[in-house]
């Protein structure tokens, strides 16, 4: 008798606690509608409602931020799309032509711009990684160029400030 009543105990015990570990598995890997059907009348069916209730709300704080980013990105990309016309436009000289040194700046507010719609891009993609949609695309990169790039962005404060910026990238560099 005194087997079989601690052998039913271990059973009411341990029961609920492996629905909740793999439900706490599951969530982990990122499923959210967790249902655990825990009736033990006691503190382990608190604990189970409380899992679930916690998992719903990760699932709702999960889909608020995904709403949030597309808000940011959509709010973030018009007006940067119009600056970087109307950068366009200047370099043209369609509002007139500008001095060399105007349309360098402007080169570099333009190549700024560029910069943060690339920065607004990489927010989506995170997104879709999160969500399982994004496909890599492999391709060659040049570093030299980049840092290039890069040094040349920071030229204007460099020649305000007159100091010295320098880039050194080693030959071998692929």
């Amino acid at each position: 008798v005194f087997i079989s009543l601690a052998v039913w105990i271990a059973w009411r015990i341990l029961q609920p606690v492996r629905q909740l570990q793999k439900a706490a598995e599951a969530v982990g890997q990122g499923q959210r509608k967790v249902f655990l059907d825990i009736r033990t009348r006691d503190e382990l069916e608190d604990l189970g409602t409380t899992f679930e209730k916690m998992a719903a709300s990760l699932s709702q704080l999960e889909s608020l931020r995904n709403d949030l980013t597309h808000m940011i990105v959509h709010d973030l990309k018009m007006p940067l799309s119009t600056m970087m016309a109307t950068f366009d436009s200047l370099i043209l000289g369609d509002f007139g032509q500008l001095g060399k040194d105007q349309v360098r700046f402007v080169q570099i507010a333009r190549r700024s711009g560029q910069e943060m719609l690339l920065l607004i891009q990489n927010l989506l993609d995170v997104a879709k990684m999160e969500e399982g949609q994004l496909k890599l695309h492999k391709e060659a990169f040049a570093p030299r160029g980049w840092a290039e790039n890069v040094t040349s962005g920071f030229q204007p404060l460099v020649e305000a400030g007159q100091k010295k910026l320098r880039l050194s990238v080693g030959p071998d560099l692929g």
